[in-house]
């Protein structure tokens, strides 16, 4: 065998074989880990991240962590997710003016003006993490102006969580396809009355999730009829890719070409 083609594969191998290391050791345990089993340390102690996740398995049911942290099926993907950030480096930039550079975090999205490029992404569920779910999300956007955007599958109701904004505050409200258009269209003028700015349109979501951890908790995400509908939906988008077709799966404006 070549040197040339022994290595790489070596490598592969090592890398493969590596500890699964999901947050890394920042002491927390050892400062924290002696508070009561369900408390918590103050937020100002938090020191990063990885803290958050340290924290969530104290206070969590075995469920409700199972919920949040579960990826899909062997969670290579995961994994890759975690630690696709330490692949890149910030090239370091020394005797620079920064003193402002706290005025550069403002930005905007579709037009709408927020305080940071950051926002709270959809995530279901959340009463299984806090009693109340997502009226917590939506005020703590409110308070630092960044975006939030609802899950389909939240606790409360796209209309409860619209209730609760603060002045002027903008929301984006994730969606799933419903098994028919009639469906669709029906939810997005839910969502158009409700006020949000833009439908977050999820398109990853192609057929039912094989989850190993949470099939050892007998839970699988998500409605089977969606996935399967979202199938067809990217069927007619793959063979008929055009505005027109878009505009009509959105909005419900029939056109010449896209009536049966």
């Amino acid at each position: 065998m070549r040197l040339s083609h022994f290595f790489p594969t070596l490598l592969s191998v090592a890398l493969a074989a590596r500890p699964f290391l999901n947050e890394p050791d920042t002491g927390i345990e050892e400062v924290f880990g002696s508070l009561p089993a369900g408390t918590l340390p103050k937020l100002s102690l938090i020191a990063g991240l990885p803290d958050f996740e340290w924290a969530a398995k104290r206070v969590l049911s075995p469920f409700s962590y199972m919920y949040f942290r579960s990826g899909a099926s062997g969670e290579y993907s995961y994994r890759n997710n975690l630690e696709a950030f330490h692949r890149y480096r910030f090239r370091p930039r020394v005797m620079q003016d920064v003193t402002n550079v706290a005025s550069t975090l403002p930005t905007t999205l579709l037009g709408h003006n927020f305080s940071a490029p950051i926002f709270i992404s959809p995530c279901a569920l959340a009463g299984l993490a806090h009693p109340e779910s997502e009226l917590g999300l939506v005020r703590a956007a409110a308070a630092e102006n960044i975006l939030y955007m609802p899950s389909l599958f939240a606790n409360l109701s796209i209309e409860d969580i619209s209730a609760a904004k603060g002045e002027g505050q903008v929301l984006f409200q994730q969606v799933n396809r419903a098994p028919t258009d009639n469906t669709t269209q029906a939810l997005f003028r839910r969502i158009e009355s409700s006020g949000a700015k833009a439908i977050v349109f999820t398109v990853d979501a192609v057929a039912p999730r094989n989850r190993h951890r949470s099939g050892r908790f007998g839970f699988d995400q998500g409605d089977d009829s969606y996935d399967l509908a979202t199938v067809s939906l990217f069927t007619l988008l793959s063979s008929r890719m055009s505005d027109t077709d878009i505009t009509y799966i959105y909005s419900g404006t029939p056109t010449s070409s896209s009536k049966p």
